[in-house]
């Protein structure tokens, strides 16, 4: 994972964002963690997210399901997920949702998962 120590730091701090978005691009702000091919959602430490809004969003929905109780498990107030496609570059960059949902059941996707 790359950019969590920044939220850990706020964390500590005494302050928390209102939302913390976890994905598999690059980490766009200080409210943004990179989740890596190679971290392993059931041996992360999730500490930071108790409490938060995070949005999990990424290609693999089995991947992106896993990181979703991953953070239930840390404690998380609700995670809602996205699951996407991307195509093509610049202009030409196709993105398409394929599914999402949240864990407080709110709203889901045709499966109803995770």
């Amino acid at each position: 994972m790359k950019g969590q120590e920044q939220i850990i730091e706020m964390r500590r701090g005494g302050m928390k964002p209102l939302m913390l978005w976890m994905g598999d691009y690059p980490a766009r702000s200080i409210h943004s963690v990179e989740l890596e091919s190679k971290d392993i959602p059931e041996g992360a430490d999730l500490r930071f997210v108790c409490g938060l809004v995070v949005q999990v969003e990424g290609q693999d929905k089995d991947r992106v399901q896993r990181w979703v109780k991953a953070c239930d498990r840390a404690g998380a107030a609700r995670v809602l997920w996205s699951v996407y496609s991307h195509r093509g570059e610049g202009d030409m960059a196709r993105v398409e949702i394929i599914g999402m949902g949240d864990s407080s059941h709110v709203f889901k996707d045709e499966e109803g998962s995770p």
